[in-house]
């Protein structure tokens, strides 16, 4: 069976595992003197590592965060398709 749905409400969230924990975002900080940038991870704490060793080396003192968090969209619970989801899980 196929239909044309016009218009149907989603929702959108972060992203979950298979044991429905939250998917921990990404992030980086990239020097904006220069094109060098921390390696990506979860950990705040590492990238601010990266940047205060990055300004001591090299005087930069401008960063920005880049940070990816994952997210899934699902039919909301008004959507036709929200039945048919529930029924595969």
């Amino acid at each position: 069976m196929s239909a044309v749905l016009r218009y149907a409400e989603w929702t959108i969230g972060p992203e979950r595992d298979k044991d429905g924990h939250l998917v921990v975002p990404t992030r980086l900080v990239q020097c904006t003197t220069c094109p060098e940038a921390s390696p990506p991870g979860a950990q705040q704490s590492d990238t601010d590592m990266w940047a205060m060793k990055h300004a001591d080396r090299t005087n930069h003192r401008s960063f920005q965060e880049i940070t990816t968090a994952p997210l899934t969209a699902h039919p909301a619970p008004t959507n036709p398709l929200a039945e048919a989801e529930r029924d595969t899980r």
